[in-house]
């Protein structure tokens, strides 16, 4: 003859799940008294359906909340809700993956690219190093202040 079943409450085998409780946690908790745990597989087997409708309910509250910041202007949850829920990504730009081996030949540039690099390293280099920078004035005290 097989053991009786231990009783468990349905409602907060449901209601542990919809608040994020796995299923060991919701075992744990729902021990009966001078008892550890019961078995997950236990909680599964038996309860597994209300496990799921829980965890749905809990994932409608979260992405309803989530869709309401979006919707009120809280532009990170605007954009993580358009990556989730719609599929949108970000595209990289593009990119060049340049790949050599070492074997001993050299790489041969027309004089015109070779002119071009120049003008090309010369105007990265005038936008990098040649910034205007702000003017300093020394005030009466020798501290230097900015204009």
């Amino acid at each position: 003859m097989a053991r009786p079943k231990i009783p468990i409450d349905e409602a907060k085998v449901e209601k542990l799940a919809a608040v994020g409780a796995s299923v060991p946690e919701i075992a744990a908790e729902l021990a009966p008294e001078g008892k550890k745990s019961l078995n997950h597989k236990t909680i599964e087997r038996r309860f597994g359906y209300l496990v799921k409708k829980g965890t749905e309910k809990r994932n409608l509250r979260i992405r309803s909340v989530l869709v309401k910041e979006a919707l009120a202007g809280n532009t990170p949850a605007l954009i993580f809700a358009c990556k989730t829920l719609l599929g949108l990504k970000e595209h990289d730009p593009v990119s060049i993956n340049v790949s050599a081996t070492a074997t001993g030949g050299s790489i041969q540039i027309s004089d015109d690219d070779r002119k071009r690099l120049e003008v090309l390293a010369n105007d990265i280099r005038n936008r990098i190093f040649k910034r205007p920078q702000p003017s300093l004035a020394l005030s009466g005290n020798g501290d230097v202040t900015q204009n």
